[in-house]
């Protein structure tokens, strides 16, 4: 699968309230999903390999994070959003955000290229 890395270094990211760290989206998801189990079941499928997706998705882009930079400590959990992925159903692409620890460097990891990024765009891996 295709990412897009981005690096916000100047000025890095500072508002991480805004977005949901990864267990929190996970929680949130599915409280949601319980709300309306078989609309869900149609557009994103079964609840629990959503979940598996995710934590898949946040382990191969953190393992290229840790292959990137010196020191892979985090000032604050992985975070998570979603943008459209524009098919049929309506489901969502996610992208992951760390935010590192030492600098305060950002690092956003996006299945689609994010344009207004594009300037800080650091490479795009095969993950």
């Amino acid at each position: 699968m295709k990412f897009y890395r981005y690096v916000l270094s100047f000025p890095p990211l500072d508002w991480e309230c805004c977005f949901l760290s990864i267990e929190e989206y996970k929680q949130s998801f599915t409280n949601k999903y319980n709300l309306n189990i078989e609309y869900y079941m149609q557009v994103i499928g079964d609840c629990q390999q959503h979940l598996v997706d995710i934590d898949n998705l946040a382990a191969i882009t953190y393992k290229d994070l840790c292959a990137s930079v010196h020191s892979a400590e985090l000032r604050c959990p992985a975070m998570i959003f979603s943008i459209p992925s524009s098919d049929q159903r309506g489901s969502a692409l996610y992208c992951i955000i760390y935010k590192l620890d030492e600098d305060g460097d950002t690092f956003i990891y996006s299945p689609v290229p994010l344009v207004h990024l594009e300037h800080d765009r650091a490479g795009e891996v095969e993950l």
